[in-house]
């Protein structure tokens, strides 16, 4: 069961006694995003939340069955039936999903010992080897640990068994160190989704000659960058912000999923490996953006900046019924 490594803000509630959803609306205010951990003598599972919603983590039984699939509902309503320990982690929000990706995750590499290999050299291939996921560090005997968290081989996030202060560059220098001095074992996973059933790609409707679909969403996404970035008061990164809403959105647009990493967009350039019909990328993507620029109250303003690239676009984009 993978929980965050520090020591939980709240431990040891009892959930006989406890409105499990109330609870958890009241740390969603409380800590912005968290995992909530509860466990009896036969089984124990997850529920992860940010400020907008709550994320069904994994479920396990007699130490062997482990089920990713049940609903929130379901793992609510399993806690308040039985007599579960509850303990309450808080967590960076963008590291939620890292969390709730681990127990779905394509296991690399397990027991890899610090015998074979050093934590350096790991990230170091992990990083060249453009991973999505995490390395699971333990030490020694246990008493130690630490898990990194790397999206497309870059240090993202991380946990560590001691009191997080200090910057992730630090304390992953930590745990080198620390299985440099008492050895430990390594476990690799790659976070993917899960991979929907392929269907016969249907023909494309013709596009108008000489402009492709990623050239307007490249563009279209380049001016919102530039919008959103120039929001002072935001303190978290376009990327973060836009990988998040992409998250939520994918139920619908699977393609948008930063974990199967089919649309990128980075460093102002956007790239896509899925086979999404152009009609749906343009909707996803406008779509969520939409969402994410109405949400933080700069809508009016990106409606106004994309004045210009919609009259540029605007035959295809109304071909495809596209509006802002």
């Amino acid at each position: 069961m993978s929980v965050p490594k520090e020591s939980p803000e709240v431990k040891n509630l009892n959930s006989y006694y406890l409105h499990i959803q109330k609870l958890i609306e009241h740390y969603q205010g409380e800590f912005g995003a968290g995992c909530v951990h509860f466990k009896s003598t036969d089984s124990e599972g997850t529920l992860f939340f940010d400020q907008d919603e709550i994320i069904p983590g994994s479920f396990h039984q007699n130490g062997t069955t482990v089920q990713t699939h049940l609903s929130v509902e379901k793992l609510i309503q399993m806690v308040s039936a039985h007599n579960y320990a509850v303990d309450i982690y808080r967590i960076e929000p963008d590291e939620v999903y890292f969390w709730v990706g681990v127990a779905k995750a394509q296991k690399l590499y397990e027991n890899l010992s610090t015998e074979f290999t050093n934590l350096d050299a790991l990230i170091k291939k992990m990083s060249a080897e453009k991973l999505t996921g995490y390395i699971e560090v333990v030490i020694g005997k246990g008493d130690k640990s630490g898990i990194i968290f790397l999206h497309s081989g870059n240090i993202v996030g991380g946990s560590y068994s001691w009191n997080r202060s200090g910057s992730h560059k630090d304390n992953i220098k930590g745990l080198i160190r620390e299985t440099i001095k008492s050895g430990g074992v390594f476990h690799v996973g790659r976070i993917m989704p899960e991979a929907p059933e392929k269907t016969k790609r249907s023909e494309r409707p013709p596009l108008e000659t000489g402009v492709e679909v990623l050239k307007i969403l490249e563009s279209f996404l380049q001016i919102t960058e530039r919008v959103i970035s120039s929001n002072k008061k935001l303190k978290v990164e376009f990327s973060t912000l836009l990988k998040k809403k992409f998250i939520q959105k994918a139920d619908r647009y699977a393609f948008l999923d930063p974990f199967a990493a089919e649309f990128k967009y980075a460093n102002g350039s956007v790239a896509f490996t899925g086979e999404a019909e152009d009609v749906e990328l343009l909707r996803g993507v406008i779509e969520a953006v939409r969402e994410l620029a109405e949400e933080i109250g700069v809508f009016p303003l990106l409606t106004e900046s994309l004045a210009p690239w919609f009259r540029k676009f605007e035959k295809t984009l109304k071909r495809y019924g596209i509006q802002l």
